[in-house]
């Protein structure tokens, strides 16, 4: 594997959540749910509507409101009950718990960059606490692979890009957008089973 020059020694991971620390057991997908309502309702869908959903700090009914439709108490009742769900159904992988103590025992500094949605947000924090950045896109405003929301992490660790390592799930917002600011992006492919540890393996 081609490493930047400090990635065997790196003084920091950061992590995507979903598909690479967080599972759902079972989606139910809220948020598709909500927007073919408002389609329903006249609102005719738009290239940068996922963006809009991951960059709004908000729920389920102020988007719809931000989007300029009011949503039947019937509806959000099925969306809320959806996204309840999804969020009861969100647990780690299990080996989130044993790399980040062996990270910490390495003096790696751990965190945490997402496209999110608001809703899953308190949850995400209550699985992954003990983090020393959150980077997510709900309160920045920018989504992966934009520059500034991996910016963002470094400046928050004080870290140059070549001491980082990122990991997650997606070629093209983990790995890729990574490596375009200098950091050594890692994809982790879990539906064939590779974990973690494998990614990391010249860390651990």
């Amino acid at each position: 594997m081609m490493m930047n020059p400090l990635s065997d020694h790196p003084k920091a991971v950061i992590f995507d959540v979903f598909g690479t620390l967080l599972g759902i057991g079972q989606q139910h997908h809220p948020y598709l749910l909500l927007m073919r309502y408002l389609r329903t309702q006249g609102r005719q869908p738009q290239a940068d509507d996922s963006r809009t959903i991951l960059t709004f700090d908000g729920g389920l009914a102020e988007l719809a409101a931000h989007l300029g439709v009011t949503v039947s108490a019937d509806q959000l009742a099925a969306c809320e009950a959806a996204l309840l769900a999804d969020l009861n159904s969100i647990a780690c992988f299990a080996d989130v718990a044993d790399t980040f103590a062996a990270l910490r025992q390495r003096g790696c500094r751990i965190a945490i960059c997402s496209n999110l949605a608001q809703s899953y947000g308190a949850r995400v924090m209550d699985l992954l606490p003990d983090a020393d950045v959150y980077a997510m896109s709900y309160q920045l405003g920018h989504i992966k692979p934009e520059p500034q929301i991996y910016q963002y992490v470094l400046d928050k660790l004080k870290l140059a890009a070549g001491d980082c390592i990122f990991i997650g799930d997606s070629a093209y917002a983990d790995r890729d957008g990574a490596k375009t600011m200098g950091m050594d992006g890692r994809l982790l492919d879990r539906l064939h089973g590779q974990q973690l540890k494998d990614l990391l393996a010249d860390v651990l």
